[in-house]
């Protein structure tokens, strides 16, 4: 296992559209797997923090534990699901400024290779204008 402190940082979204990304937590690369009695739990010995942090965000609103605020029905396009994820990268980049220099990956399945492209798009425009500070890989 790689020190936390010095590891890269990965973005981890389920597709779907409408699939939540604890499914990868919990049943795919998290560090514990559920066992098929639904009761028990035991170490994935394939468990993706074992080399980064990984950051697995619940997307777009109204999938998993996201929520709006605003009381409107959410709206949903691919371009609005990645300004959205966008957004929140911005926020936890500057919460977290420990996170800027390290190394920082997208990654997901299914139609996350809609939304990680899309939401590349926004990273890369932003560190090219110079708005976002991060080591994107």
């Amino acid at each position: 296992m790689v020190d936390p402190a010095q590891a890269p940082l990965l973005l981890w979204l389920n597709g779907g559209p409408g699939s939540s990304s604890l499914e990868g937590l919990f049943l795919e690369n998290g560090p514990f797997r559920i066992g098929k009695d639904g009761k028990t739990i035991a170490r994935n010995p394939y468990a993706w923090n074992q080399f980064a942090n990984v950051l697995y965000l619940e997307s777009p609103v109204g999938v998993g534990y996201s929520y709006s605020t605003d009381g409107n029905q959410p709206q949903y396009s691919d371009d609005l699901t990645a300004a959205e994820n966008y957004a929140a990268l911005k926020n936890f980049f500057n919460r977290y400024p420990e996170y800027r220099s390290r190394p920082f990956y997208t990654t997901g399945e299914s139609y996350a290779g809609v939304y990680i492209p899309t939401l590349s798009a926004l990273l890369i425009q932003g560190i090219q204008n110079g708005t976002l500070h991060i080591n994107y890989k």
